[in-house]
């Protein structure tokens, strides 16, 4: 974890990103067919099994750049709703004890608050969901995950959305969300495996159609990480 921290600081303090460690630790503790738990008050790894589902990344391309002050403005958020609950980290907080503060908070930093809260809420069911070969529930989380960044955090775009939107009339899906740090990028799809070929010709002409940018989805495999 050292290596994580090491290449988390670089970006902190070099590049100017107030990221934190995920992308570093999945970089580095990557376990093939299995997706990562990174508990980042711990800093401690688990994996659980991903079976039977294909990924597919799908590129808005719409470039996002996190070195610019919306990623920044999201944490000083968070980080000041934290204060106001009286915790040094969302992690810690429920969203009983958020709503029962509401009227202190300004609107941005509930809605960012919200999102954190309820995120980590369902990050720890579709754990379970993983655990209980259930892809079709964790594929539901997915999307409530979206749903939330599009609603709360609101580092969404026009673009991902229709992704998104696209991802769920093809008979194929099973969830579906931004992934990376938003307001640009790209979405990850889960889909049941068999389908991989229809589901990418489906977004590629849904995508196009919409917004008269060719894009090519990519087929995604979970692999060992860098360590």
């Amino acid at each position: 974890m050292n290596y994580a921290k090491l290449c988390r600081a670089a970006e902190n303090e070099f590049v100017g990103v107030p990221c934190g460690i995920l992308d570093q630790t999945s970089s580095l503790f990557g376990k093939q067919a299995h997706v990562m738990e990174i508990d980042c008050a711990t800093l401690t790894v688990g994996h659980a099994p991903l079976a039977g589902v294909a990924m597919v990344v799908c590129n808005s391309l719409v470039k996002h750049e996190l070195v610019g002050g919306e990623y920044k403005e999201l944490r000083d958020n968070c980080e000041a709703a934290a204060r106001k609950l009286g915790v040094k980290f969302l992690r810690t907080a429920e969203m009983k004890q958020l709503l029962a503060v509401k009227a202190q908070l300004s609107q941005r930093e509930f809605e960012c608050a919200h999102h954190v809260i309820s995120e980590i809420a369902r990050v720890v069911a579709g754990e379970r969901a993983l655990r209980a070969n259930d892809m079709a529930q964790f594929g539901q989380y997915m999307f409530q995950s979206h749903e939330s960044s599009r609603d709360f955090l609101k580092n969404s775009t026009q673009e991902l959305d229709i992704l998104v939107e696209l991802a769920r009339k093809h008979p194929a899906y099973l969830g579906a969300r931004l992934t990376g740090g938003g307001f640009g990028g790209a979405t990850i799809n889960m889909i049941t495996h068999h389908e991989a070929e229809s589901f990418i010709a489906h977004m590629t002409s849904g995508y196009e159609k919409r917004t008269g940018v060719k894009m090519k989805p990519l087929v995604c495999q979970v692999v060992d990480g860098a360590n």
